[in-house]
């Protein structure tokens, strides 16, 4: 399985309190940022899937098909999108912590990009920065 950080690409991690995996998405490509003194530090937005539920955030609801881990009725969690360094990512994939999984095809990152920007749940600094890193994409 391909190994580059990049915007489609997915990976298994555990979310807190009770450290059920989830399938988190890669929505951008690495932007790098100057982080003062010389210090460049990879950065990119990542968001996770998990079960719909009543109180779900619907902005993009999946279902079975549109990714092998999809099992029932899922949304995409925006209120837990966030911004990362690609070297924590690496960590977790080099420790065994987490795995990468199936690339989303274009469509499902399609949908995913716009609705990290459309959902009223989406941290601010993560739409700030999804909106500096999409604009080449659209």
């Amino acid at each position: 399985m391909n190994q580059k950080i990049c915007a489609g690409r997915t990976f298994h991690l555990a979310t807190p309190p009770k450290g059920t995996p989830h399938l988190w998405i890669i929505l951008t490509d690495i932007n790098y940022e100057n982080c003062g003194g010389g210090v460049i530090t990879e950065t990119v937005a990542i968001v996770n899937l998990t079960t719909k539920r009543s109180s779900s955030d619907t902005t993009t609801i999946l279902d079975v098909g549109d990714h092998r881990f999809i099992k029932c009725e899922t949304v995409v969690d925006y209120a837990y999108a966030m911004v990362v360094e690609v070297n924590q990512i690496k960590k977790y994939i080099e420790t065994g912590y987490s795995r990468f999984d199936d690339d989303c095809s274009e469509d499902l990152l399609d949908a995913i990009q716009k609705g990290v920007l459309e959902s009223p749940y989406t941290p601010e600094d993560v739409v700030d920065y999804c909106q500096e890193c999409f604009r080449d994409y659209w």
